[in-house]
């Protein structure tokens, strides 16, 4: 008797994927944010003030909104383009992660710098002096190290799902040609760097004797820089992602643009309100780029003959 084959299990809804992501990070953050913090207390003794469960879990759910805001991001761009933004997202963090690091072995010294490690979970800390001149203070791994491997396999996952749900369900998206999408990003591709350069130089501290020319880069690198380019990024990806993308576009802008505006509105300086209106021209142009190069593509196509073809004469039609 041959064996009934089962029907292929259908791949979760966009809501349902999403929300286990969100979930999934929730508990992972808290719990990896109560491990470290048991960690600081045997290492500092009364030196570390212990965090309560209210911080604890705030901090993870501020984390969690912006892990669930890129699997949403990843789970719209991921219908057509399932390995665009895991790779966009490996590539940011991995650089993130490896100038955290970096920075970790030179934060301490007068010339030195910092980047914060993704996440808030602390993924290295400093031991115990070395016993030898010079002194050097050893690195060791704490839990916040896997969040990295979490975030880029949540977004890859979401990606990867949301692909194998367009199978039944294609999204309908204008198809564009190659030439006109590098015609579309050669026109704007310079006006969104200069956007997006300006308004983070708009924050670059004047110098003084306080810091190097090193620190007051890396500062601007990490905050705006970093934020507005993740922005344009994410808007490059959702402007040819139909009506869903658009719409997010909105929870993007107020994630990487809104603290901006919330520093100025607590009294910090003017030029914020100028890299916020920089950085919000840069993603109205990347989000433009799959709209020109659709116009574009439809110029390029053929138009048909109103008349129609003309039949040629016979010879012998006067005859």
């Amino acid at each position: 008797m041959p064996r009934l084959l089962r029907p292929p299990r259908a791949a979760p809804t966009p809501a349902a994927a999403v929300t286990c992501a969100a979930l999934g990070t929730f508990a992972l953050t808290y719990a990896l944010l109560s491990w470290n913090d048991t960690l600081d207390q045997a290492a500092q003794g009364d030196w570390a003030w212990p965090l309560g469960p209210g911080a604890i879990a705030r901090a993870s759910a501020t984390w969690t909104a912006w892990v669930a805001l890129w699997c949403v991001v990843a789970w719209v761009v991921g219908r057509r383009h399932p390995w665009r933004v895991p790779v966009l997202s490996a590539v940011v963090v991995g650089g993130w992660t490896v100038l955290a690091w970096i920075s970790v072995q030179v934060s301490y010294l007068v010339t030195g710098w910092y980047v914060p490690w993704p996440g808030p979970v602390p993924g290295t800390a400093y031991g115990e002096p070395a016993d030898t001149y010079p002194y050097e203070l050893a690195t060791v791994l704490r839990p916040g190290v896997v969040t990295p491997v979490v975030v880029v396999a949540a977004v890859a996952a979401t990606s990867w799902l949301a692909h194998r749900r367009s199978r039944r369900e294609p999204p309908a998206t204008a198809v564009t040609t190659t030439g006109a999408r590098r015609t579309a990003v050669a026109v704007l591709v310079l006006p969104v760097v200069a956007a997006l350069v300006a308004g983070s130089l708009l924050q670059l501290a004047p110098a003084d004797d306080y810091s190097t020319t090193g620190q007051r880069w890396v500062a601007v690198l990490v905050s705006p820089a970093f934020t507005l380019a993740l922005a344009v990024g994410a808007a490059l990806l959702l402007g040819g992602s139909g009506r869903a993308g658009w719409v997010l576009l909105g929870p993007v802008w107020l994630a990487c643009v809104g603290p901006l505006v919330l520093r100025w509105w607590s009294g910090e300086a003017d030029t914020l309100l100028g890299t916020t209106a920089l950085g919000t021209v840069a993603m109205a142009l990347a989000a433009a780029v799959h709209p020109l190069a659709t116009a574009l593509s439809r110029l390029d196509e053929p138009r048909p003959d109103p008349v129609g073809p003309s039949v040629p004469e016979r010879a012998d039609a006067h005859h």
